[in-house]
């Protein structure tokens, strides 16, 4: 077998794994987590413009009035946040709402909320959180925030299916992405060590 055609093979292989990690890593209504709701307006802009604080540190102040009555925040997408990883304590960019679950979110923190455009008789001013439940967007698995397909947005007091309660504070994991990045890993070490192998066979 020459070098050429075994880097052929190994590409063929990569390419079908491709096309089927989605279907391998996500089933559906695979996704759910439970955190805070933030625009990417001010994840952008690393400080939330409402208080000026740090947007990943700090998310529990950002107000709901930023988040929803704020021109710049409300029309940007908006993320969910898991707890901090890192030793640096930023929170995690879990994963995009589409349009239909950022609507969804607008309207749970309005009617849990306290500001312009709120139409309950909540008081809620800021750290709002909510759980989310849906399916990734397969064509953004492998993305650094992939986007999800949402079904429901419940307040965060409805914990994740087979997950404990959680407190306010602290986030329920989303199993799917995290799965998925390791999938994509081993798969592309394995692949990695068929193209070295067919190198060397080729010599």
């Amino acid at each position: 077998m020459t070098l050429l055609s075994s880097v052929e093979r190994v590409a063929g292989l990569l390419t079908l794994f491709m096309m089927l990690l989605p279907k391998l890593a996500h089933a559906e209504g695979d996704f759910c987590a439970t955190g805070f709701i933030m625009d990417q307006y001010c994840i952008d802009e690393e400080r939330m413009i409402d208080n000026g604080r740090l947007t990943l540190v700090e998310p529990e102040e950002h107000s709901i009035h930023c988040l929803v009555d704020v021109g710049r925040c409300v029309e940007s997408p908006f993320e969910i946040l898991a707890e901090p990883k890192n030793a640096d304590g930023e929170y995690t960019r879990v994963a995009e709402l589409d349009e239909d679950g950022k609507e969804k979110a607008i309207m749970l923190a309005r009617s849990v909320g306290s500001c312009s455009t709120c139409t309950g008789d909540g008081d809620q001013r800021k750290g709002f959180r909510a759980t989310v439940k849906g399916t990734l967007d397969p064509t953004t698995t492998l993305a650094e925030v992939p986007r999800v397909l949402v079904t429901e947005v419940l307040p965060d007091t409805v914990p994740c299916p087979d997950a404990p309660t959680v407190a306010p504070g602290t986030t329920s994991a989303p199993t799917a992405a995290s799965d998925a990045n390791k999938l994509s890993q081993v798969v592309s070490v394995s692949l990695a060590f068929m193209l070295v192998g067919a190198f060397v066979q080729s010599l």
